[in-house]
């Protein structure tokens, strides 16, 4: 199992406890959005397109998740077109109730030029980027939430959560899947990231470039089992608290 990137793990032991932001209450809610769809396919490979793959797994993860007792809200549920702002908007834009928090967890298949590159990975958003909580629209929902505390510690905060969500997602599915590449916890500059205002984690399942792989993600025992890594890896980070 290859270990964090540096910069990621110096951000979890470093970055100073906030004692009350909305990122620590109980969570209730995950959001899960399936990667692509409709007239956008996502990458494709020889056998499946990536828009049918993730939307597959996420269902399943969706299953797995209101059996745990969590609440569960899909981006998409059939093969149909949502913007990248569509999909900003409900990251952001949904209440998790008082005394509640929520996850974005965006579902995804790899690709690349060479065939060879195999492995899952979870992205979190850079560290760097300034999530902006409070603007002239916002509800009165997200003032009550999110007034109590700067900007400074909001961001530095829902970092530190982004990160552990990641690690405990990334923990999991290495125990599910010892077999596979373990490309670890990246920063990425990802729009879905970018604009939650909740801790989120993109999960790259396999590579669809890479045809054992894209083969392996066409089973439905595979998709089952990679759906139980992540409900697993959310679940461990919930019991952190």
């Amino acid at each position: 199992m290859k270990r964090l990137f540096i910069p990621l793990l110096i951000l979890l032991i470093a970055t100073p406890l906030i004692a009350a932001t909305p990122f620590t209450s109980p969570v209730k809610r995950v959001i899960l959005d399936a990667g692509h769809g409709g007239e956008d396919p996502g990458a494709v490979g020889s056998l499946s397109k990536e828009k049918e793959i993730t939307l597959a797994v996420t269902k399943l993860l969706a299953k797995e998740l209101t059996e745990g007792g969590l609440e569960v809200m899909l981006t998409r549920e059939s093969d149909t077109f949502l913007s990248l702002e569509e999909r900003v908007s409900i990251a952001s834009g949904e209440n998790p109730g008082v005394g509640h928090s929520l996850l974005f967890v965006s579902i995804h298949a790899n690709s690349s030029t060479s065939p060879q590159a195999q492995g899952f990975e979870v992205l979190i958003k850079k560290s760097g980027h300034w999530v902006h909580f409070l603007e002239a629209t916002s509800s009165d929902w997200q003032i009550g939430r999110y007034a109590t505390a700067t900007a400074s510690q909001l961001n530095t905060a829902l970092n530190r959560q982004n990160l552990l969500l990641a690690t405990a997602v990334n923990h999991s599915i290495a125990r599910y899947y010892p077999e596979m590449s373990n490309r670890g916890v990246k920063e990425q500059d990802v729009w879905v990231l970018n604009g939650s205002k909740n801790p989120s984690v993109l999960v790259e399942i396999g590579f669809i470039s890479n045809p054992l792989e894209e083969k392996l993600m066409l089973e439905g025992g595979w998709q089952a089992k990679m759906a139980s890594a992540i409900a697993e890896g959310l679940f461990d980070y919930i019991s952190g608290y």
